[in-house]
């Protein structure tokens, strides 16, 4: 339960400290004043809706995520289409950690994305 809920901190964290730094250029966190979070719950390198690793802030501490796995929020144009590299060129990830250091620095980055229309690289 404390991993959940670190995890879950930590995203709504990132989330809320980023939204701030995105706000000038027309890039956000959320489409439709919903910011969704995306889990590698099977640690296969996609971050797959149709099979439930997608999620809200309402919804993120349900998602059985332990310590370690790769989380993932969507980065959206000002028109609620994802962003493109060149929306986000220039951007900055700050992370404070309340509770241990991750093994990797959070980043900006492509990942890659399955939802009902398939898999597709998002940044």
């Amino acid at each position: 339960m404390k991993k959940i809920l670190a995890l879950t901190l930590a995203a709504v964290m990132a989330a809320g400290m980023s939204t701030v730094a995105f706000a000038a250029d027309g890039v956000q966190l959320n489409c439709n004043d919903v910011v969704y979070y995306l889990v590698d719950l099977d640690d296969n390198g996609v971050f797959d809706a149709t099979k439930g690793e997608k999620f809200t802030s309402q919804t993120i501490d349900q998602s059985g995520a332990e310590g370690g796995e790769k989380v993932a929020i969507l980065i959206y144009t000002s028109n609620d289409a994802y962003a493109s590299k060149d929306d986000v060129k220039g951007h900055k990830v700050n992370a404070d950690w309340l509770i241990n250091e991750p093994a990797e620095k959070a980043t900006i980055d492509e990942i890659v994305y399955k939802d009902s229309n398939g898999a597709a690289t998002r940044e």
